[in-house]
């Protein structure tokens, strides 16, 4: 069922404005009635008097009536040319009264339109920054743009654009009809009696409407998925010559996207035509009920032929608003799937929240401590985080949870350099993931100085840390602002300092604009070791106590790394944590941790392991062969 309710939150703070906009369209429908009822003394000036049934009933006809004997005054005292050049004045000046009011309905909307997709684009951006890394690696990212943005403007156009609509509509639909048992309640009524029928034929094509359009915005989020993979992996694609197998995979996406959305434009051209056979169905029954009204009508019920004409009209411009809300039916239905959509990333369960009472933690003084951590990116029933926690070790047991972490407990005390070394898969970046919350342990804490980091602001546990990873992001901008990210405040000096410990210097003053140079996006316009160098110098300028690296050297040549690696040696008061798959990093660390299969299956110096003759002697042997190699 569609929930209306998503949508209080953002239209509410406007509740006054939609008012204001409900009167501007009552006002119009008062002027459009005004004008289809000076049709009746119009004909009368026109063609003479063809009223053949004595009138008692209905007041619209009373008021045609006395408009009508005003006219024959007019006609008396002015001549027939004379009141007809001012009865036409008269229409041309409401119907200019009706269309400015109009555009103030419009005008008066469209703020209302505007600022709610705002607030929804910034809520939704807001929970994209707040959810785990876990959301974004069971989510496609081209589909996540998507909803950012084709799904967003599909809300603006099927639903908010069309509750300016429907406010329009329903208000001049609502005015008509009343205007309408003002003029004949028995024709009337028969238009009430056949209305049911016309709202059951118009829900059969809705509903199959209803059907297609989630499945036209899941494709376009394949394509839209597939266009950003092929962009962000062109070189590969080259380099493989799987130019013919991606254009055949987009052609088979792009086809069945085209299919489903050739069903969905179909299905909603359908409600134009239905919604007009349904009007010329009413037309039908009414020309026979007036008819027979005109020529046996009687009291109440008389209806004279000026009346019926004006009925007729009224029922003519009843057919646009009846139409226009079978249409905002119709693309509410197709909009339905985009909001789905949308609500899927605000309303995740995933979040990674605060706490309202958490704590200030802002800085770092004895050690950082996991205790008893598991994790798995997979969900245990309804993905609770008390079933995830309790069903992880179970599932792992059973083999329906693969657990990436399981039972990790340890501590690293301030000024050690700890690494965690392990082959792919082992879960040694995750471990380091969990402590600036990228992700919760589905089971266990992750404490620092004592502290469970849940209890503690987030921004506070981020601070702590600097973290420098192998997949580097950089921003489309200048070498100063990206090294300078995250910490604005920073001055040239600074930066420049920064960038000489981790060796960007010399290459950043070679370029044309030296720190000032643009270097594209996602840093194209350097090399992948340059990159990383710069990652290296922002974490470095961050001076956050606990200095995380992430395979942060593997882009790196061995001189390069080495002295980058003194550098950061150099800053004493620092806790560092590496995870590494070149060993030669690593040897100087006070612990080394070797995981495998997410457990710590070693631990010690680079010595003590060696001499334990186990996995870590294993692993520095495969090195050394690839390093010969």
């Amino acid at each position: 069922m569609f929930k209306y309710s998503f949508f209080y939150k953002y239209l509410s703070p406007n509740a006054g404005t939609i008012a204001l906009n409900v009167f501007i369209r009552m006002m119009s429908v008062t002027l459009t009635i005004a004008v289809l009822v000076l049709v009746a003394p119009m004909f009368s000036l026109l063609f003479g008097s063809v009223t053949t049934a004595p009138v008692q009933g209905a007041l619209m006809q009373k008021l045609m009536i006395f408009l009508g004997n005003i006219l024959d005054v007019m006609v008396e005292q002015w001549g027939n040319v004379s009141t007809l050049f001012a009865v036409t004045g008269v229409f041309a000046l409401l119907f200019l009264l009706k269309d400015i009011i109009d555009y103030f309905g419009f005008y008066s909307f469209t703020p209302i339109r505007t600022r709610a997709i705002e607030k929804i684009r910034n809520d939704l951006y807001h929970q994209l920054l707040i959810l785990p890394l876990s959301f974004f690696s069971k989510n496609k990212r081209g589909d996540i743009i998507s909803r950012m943005g084709s799904d967003i403007q599909e809300i603006d156009e099927a639903i908010l654009k069309q509750i300016g609509t429907a406010i329009s509509d329903g208000v001049m639909f609502i005015g008509l009809v009343l205007a309408l048992f003002f003029t004949s309640v028995p024709l009337a009524a028969a238009m009430i009696v056949v209305l049911p029928l016309a709202a059951w034929i118009i829900g059969l094509t809705s509903r199959a409407l209803k059907k297609k359009s989630p499945l036209m915005q899941q494709s376009l989020g394949v394509l839209t998925s597939l266009i950003e993979e092929s962009m962000r992996g062109i070189k590969t694609i080259l380099s493989y010559n799987a130019v013919r197998h991606s254009i055949d995979k987009f052609n088979h996406e792009n086809r069945n996207f085209t299919s489903v959305r050739t069903n969905v434009y179909r299905r909603v051209d359908l409600g134009s035509p239905v919604s007009e056979f349904v009007g010329t169905f009413f037309i039908v029954i009414l020309l026979v009920s007036g008819g027979w009204l005109i020529f046996n009508g009687h009291h109440s019920f008389a209806l004279s032929p000026e009346a019926f004409i004006v009925f007729l009209l009224i029922l003519v411009q009843l057919i646009v608003p009846a139409k226009g809300l079978a249409n905002t039916w119709f693309h509410v239905k197709r909009g339905r799937a985009s909001v789905a959509r949308i609500k899927e990333i605000l309303r995740a369960d995933e979040v990674i929240t605060q706490k309202d009472n958490a704590v200030t933690i802002d800085s770092f003084d004895d050690s950082i401590e996991f205790k008893n951590v598991w994790f798995s990116y997979d969900t245990v029933d309804d993905g609770a985080a008390d079933g995830v926690a309790e069903g992880v070790a179970e599932g792992v047991a059973e083999g329906t949870v693969l657990a990436v972490l399981k039972n990790i407990s340890l501590v690293i005390n301030k000024r050690q350099h700890v690494a965690f070394v392990g082959l792919s898969g082992s879960g040694k970046s995750t471990l380091i993931n969990l402590i600036p919350r990228f992700y919760d342990p589905a089971k266990g804490s992750v404490f620092i100085d004592g502290k469970d980091i849940k209890d503690c602001r987030i921004n506070d546990v981020r601070a702590l840390s600097a973290l420098i990873s192998q997949d580097t992001v950089l921003f489309n901008d200048t070498f100063f602002n990206n090294i300078r990210f995250g910490r604005n405040n920073a001055t040239f000096d600074e930066v420049v300092a920064a960038a000489k410990k981790a060796c960007a210097h010399d290459f950043i003053m070679a370029t044309e604009k030296g720190y000032s140079t643009v270097i594209g996006n996602s840093g194209i316009k350097v090399s992948g070791g340059e990159r990383q160098r710069i990652s290296i110098a922002r974490a470095l300028l961050k001076d956050a106590p606990i200095l995380i690296l992430d395979e942060a050297s593997a882009s790196l040549d061995t001189e390069v790394e080495a002295e980058i690696m003194r550098n950061i040696a150099n800053e004493k008061d620092k806790t560092i944590i590496t995870v590494a798959h070149r060993l030669s990093t690593v040897k100087n660390a006070t612990c080394i941790y070797v995981m495998e299969n997410g457990q710590i299956v070693e631990s010690g110096t680079h010595e003590e392991l060696l001499a334990k003759g186990g996995i870590y002697k294993k692993l520095l042997n495969i090195n050394h062969g690839q390093q010969k190699n």
